[in-house]
């Protein structure tokens, strides 16, 4: 005798409307910098001009560079949006998944498995979430004081110094 699985009847696992309207917005708003980055890497020319932020306050903001990094992965250059901003790429994959998950979800009208759900990850472990964003702001104090800021002459000299002060100096 074999023992089946309960199984929900589909009704239960239908996204709802409300849902669906979060879904079609979601997918709206990932798609903005997705599609704003090959539209600035293959159509339009980007503008040399600073940020608001940086006309405002003098100097760069946290977010300073996500642009310019998400037109060099658009147009396949990694090392140069790693450059532009360590969390760029990280912040265009989840624009990605979060386009894509949006999209698969209204296909087949019923949410994702729980392992694929990002939302759901989000909720289920915020503490991984305010240690990415700890960890931002540290990334933000470094790149200040690299473009701003006199550094020992042993760091100075380091490659990943170099690195990240030649990507602070181009914001």
């Amino acid at each position: 005798m074999s023992v089946k699985p309960p199984t929900a009847p589909l009704a239960s696992r239908l996204i709802s409307p409300q849902a669906r309207w979060w879904r079609w917005g979601l997918m709206g708003l990932s798609a903005v910098p997705l599609l704003g980055a090959f539209g600035y890497g293959y159509v339009m020319p980007m503008g040399g001009e600073d940020c608001l932020f940086q006309k405002t306050y003098g100097f760069f903001g946290p977010g300073c560079g996500l642009t310019r990094s998400f037109v060099a992965i658009a147009q396949g250059d990694l090392l140069r949006a790693i450059q532009f901003n360590l969390f760029g790429p990280l912040l265009f994959l989840l624009f990605a998944w979060g386009f894509f998950q949006a999209a698969l979800e209204l296909g087949a009208r019923q949410p994702l498995p729980r392992r694929w759900d990002l939302f759901g990850f989000c909720q289920r472990y915020p503490v991984s979430f305010a240690g990415l964003a700890i960890t931002l702001l540290l990334y933000y104090a470094v790149r200040l004081w690299s473009a701003y800021g006199t550094v020992p002459l042993v760091l100075e000299a380091s490659g990943l110094w170099q690195f990240i002060q030649a990507g602070a100096l181009q914001l």
